[in-house]
């Protein structure tokens, strides 16, 4: 079964394809293994953490809201706004004591990674909280800033283990001949990037 054409992933993908485009000089890596923060000198590091890290045993995935889209086949069952806690750490090795250089290079990687997402998923996330990440050392090198990020998805009627991937279409451009609509059947869908709605605040 392919991998399903889920909101945050299609982010992430964005994001590392854009910073090969531009070649921005970062690594991304995406996981829940714990951060390490104090050993990303000489690299620029784009870290996803799925859900909200705020606790230490629980992360918060996010919130399911009602649907508010229904131009979509197959239809929205909910929209799934779902969280990541991203940090965007780097360190100016030339100057590892200068923090000011420390602040600058942080900043440049964070500008980067918010390029990024504005150009790949715009309009479809959102960022909650930024935050620095830096332990208070007289020698501390290179920093973080912590960003929560909101990722809108959407919850599709469709089945586990259909051949359906995930992605949403107008229903216009989806094929819903009264054989496809067969109830053992699942819909033959034309595969686009989704549109997904955006919640209201």
């Amino acid at each position: 079964m392919p991998e399903p054409a889920l909101a945050l992933l299609q982010l992430y993908d964005g994001v590392v394809a854009q910073f090969t485009a531009d070649g921005t000089a970062a690594t991304s890596s995406f996981g829940w293994k714990e951060p390490d923060r104090q050993r990303f000198a000489n690299v620029r590091r784009v870290i996803w953490v799925p859900g909200d890290d705020s606790s230490t045993d629980r992360f918060r995935a996010g919130q399911v809201r009602p649907p508010r889209d229904l131009e979509h086949f197959p239809r929205h069952l909910a929209n799934f706004d779902e969280l990541c806690t991203v940090y965007c750490s780097a360190a100016d090795v030339t100057a590892l004591t200068v923090e000011r250089s420390q602040y600058v290079d942080a900043i440049l990687i964070f500008h980067a990674f918010y390029r990024a997402c504005y150009l790949c998923y715009n309009g479809r996330f959102n960022f909650r909280e930024v935050h620095w990440a830096t332990e208070k050392k007289e020698r501390s090198f290179g920093v973080s800033i912590r960003v929560i990020l909101e990722v809108y998805g959407a919850i599709p009627d469709v089945p586990l283990g259909s051949d359906f991937g995930g992605e949403l279409v107008k229903a216009d451009t989806a094929d819903v001949s009264a054989e496809v609509l067969d109830p053992d059947d699942p819909p033959n869908i034309i595969h686009t990037i989704p549109t997904i709605s955006i919640p209201e605040d």
